[in-house]
């Protein structure tokens, strides 16, 4: 018999940026899935909004999940082959499922789009505009425009004596302008998830901070903003501007926060944002979607050097803790 302990379990599969892709798994999974008595709506739960799992939390919640076929209560080992009567070993649930599990993660290993969020992408990627890129919805297809009364922070106005401190508030002041909304809209903050826990877009990006996008994480993404914001909650999402390798995924340079959807007058879908670093508290953004990628995106004006006139990319969307 080969015993496998939940520290085994959980650093087989998460290190390396280990993945398990609810959304795309392989037939063979999905089958041992089936066979096993694992649904996909167990690990669809497990992975929360970005629909992967990853990361020590999420492996340990899968494993959990696995262990329970050997034992009641969860455990902390759990054996991969059992003798019957007649003294030949026979593989069990668990040991078939892990199995299955490992193999997919070990595939996903080998794709460009599952790696960990940061590597560099040396092939320069287009530069998106309104005019040639963004996304024509079908007057059928439109979603009711949304409009939120998010108010502006700015955020040097955090530390008024401090500009350094100033010039890396954006993260605080783009997730305070979302908190206080939601409590004088809901009645209390909601709190966010950690930053590992975002859906995030891009994984790859080039010297001008233009990213390589997974579109099964775009879709997930606009479909998580269109559905937050119809609950009348903003998002909080992080933006690519130039090549920094900053924040968790050494990917995101700027955060702002997303209040509004709305199409323009040839039809384009668009998100409204206010830019914690922008000085005038009327102004709002608004970010297009590529049509190819999904991926959300801004075209700058390329005069003043300024972050906010600068081409934005969305990196990743945070997510809510309730599974908004």
């Amino acid at each position: 018999m080969s015993t496998i302990t939940r520290n085994q379990f959980v650093n087989d599969l998460s290190s390396k940026h280990g993945v398990i892709d609810v959304n795309n798994m392989s037939d063979g999974l999905k089958k041992t899935l089936e066979a096993n008595g694992l649904s996909e709506q167990e690990l669809k739960k497990i992975a929360g909004p970005d629909g992967q799992i990853k990361g020590t939390e999420e492996f340990n919640r899968l494993f959990q999940a696995v262990d329970h076929f050997e034992h009641a209560k969860p455990g902390n080992s759990f054996e991969t082959k059992t003798e019957t009567c007649g003294g030949q070993k026979m593989e069990t649930a668990s040991g078939k499922l892990y199995d299955a599990l490992k193999h997919e993660v070990n595939i996903n290993r080998l794709r460009s789009r599952y790696e960990k969020p940061g590597m560099k992408e040396a092939e320069p990627q287009k530069r998106l505009t309104k005019t040639s890129d963004a996304l024509v919805v079908p007057q059928d297809k439109k979603l009711p425009h949304v409009l939120l009364d998010v108010k502006h922070v700015n955020q040097y106005d955090l530390h008024p004596d401090n500009e350094a401190a100033g010039d890396n508030a954006c993260h605080d002041a783009a997730e305070k302008q979302l908190n206080d909304f939601n409590k004088a809209h809901h009645g209390k903050t909601l709190p966010l998830n950690p930053p590992d826990d975002s859906i995030q877009v891009g994984f790859r990006e080039d010297q001008k901070g233009r990213l390589k996008a997974d579109p099964t994480q775009a879709k997930i993404a606009r479909e998580y903003i269109d559905k937050t914001l119809d609950q009348k909650r903003p998002v909080l999402v992080g933006v690519s501007h130039d090549d920094l390798e900053i924040n968790n995924d050494k990917l995101t340079d700027h955060f702002v926060t997303i209040l509004g959807r709305g199409y323009d007058k040839d039809g384009r879908l668009y998100y409204q944002y206010r830019d914690p670093g922008a000085t005038k508290s009327d102004s709002l953004g608004k970010l297009y979607v590529d049509e190819k990628t999904g991926k959300l995106f801004k075209e700058g004006t390329d005069k003043t050097g300024y972050v906010k006139d600068e081409d934005w990319e969305v990196t990743q969307v945070r997510t809510y803790k309730d599974g908004a």
